[in-house]
């Protein structure tokens, strides 16, 4: 082990396993780790560790990683609050990672995956991003920290590959959400969705100082809209990501077969 483990810090935010069903509507198993980033460059672990088992938001994670330094602060057999759903909540085991994603944070956030997937089996990586419209996990590579975790894990046989997660989509567009992560500020968010200006959303979500968001405030992101086909992108994903359902896009940009969108097509979201 080439990292030092910390065990003494403890998050309230979390659901015992037994609680998980009524809480989430299925039990507490283990079959995914989902990566995110901790916000903003130059904060400290210690001050994100103490946050994130302090906080009211409330938030979560079950491990908080940076290069030669572990700290568990949620047991992964309990549920951490820490991906935006209840699939993902009770699925899944959460690590916040260093934004900077230094060569060395790469290798002991590895080392830790080998180990979970020693004791769990052979988990799948998720991106928070895939659970919520959100930046995080900024700029870690999960293609690289599979590598790396499966270096040490010889044995290990390659997942099979399997779709995104999508949430079960409402009838019609709802509002489009951003759960804010540690350190964000509403600069990030407007350019990541490339449409409403900082004004903008402040103003959608009553928000009197840009720069006094919190992490774990649901945003209202104004419209308009709009998403660039990549490859691999269907309709479905696309709804699964925005929440929304995909007779609702079907209907918005006036697709006569939902199974032959092109690459580079922008579709209106809202």
């Amino acid at each position: 082990m080439a990292y030092t483990l910390q065990t003494r810090y403890n998050s309230k935010n979390f659901t015992p396993a037994a609680q998980v069903p009524a809480v989430f509507g299925m039990p507490r198993t283990i079959t995914g780790i989902t990566i995110h980033h901790w916000g903003a460059f130059g904060q400290q672990f210690d001050q994100v560790r103490t946050w994130l088992c302090t906080n009211n938001v409330p938030t979560s994670a079950h491990y908080v990683v940076q290069a030669g330094l572990i700290a568990c602060i949620v047991v992964p057999e309990n549920a951490a609050w820490h991906a935006g759903t209840a699939r993902g909540n009770a699925t899944t085991i959460g690590i916040e990672c260093r934004p900077e994603a230094t060569d060395g944070d790469y290798a002991t956030v590895a080392e830790l995956i080998a180990e979970l997937r020693r004791s769990y089996g052979d988990l799948r990586l998720y991106r928070h991003s895939e659970w919520v419209p959100t930046a995080c996990p900024g700029m870690w590579d999960l293609t690289r920290l599979d590598r790396l975790a499966r270096n040490g894990t010889p044995s290990a046989v390659p997942p099979p590959e399997t779709p995104r997660p999508v949430a079960p989509p409402p009838l019609a567009a709802g509002p489009i959400q951003w759960l804010v992560e540690p350190g964000e500020t509403l600069s990030q968010v407007a350019a990541y969705y490339n449409g409403p200006s900082v004004a903008q959303i402040a103003a959608a979500n009553g928000i009197a100082d840009p720069d006094a968001i919190q992490a774990g405030q649901l945003l209202t992101i104004p419209g308009p809209l709009s998403w660039v086909v990549d490859p691999g992108d269907t309709l479905s994903s696309i709804a699964g990501y925005y929440r929304v359902s995909v007779d609702y896009l079907v209907r918005l940009n006036g697709i006569a077969d939902p199974d032959s969108i092109t690459v580079g097509q922008v579709l209106k979201i809202q």
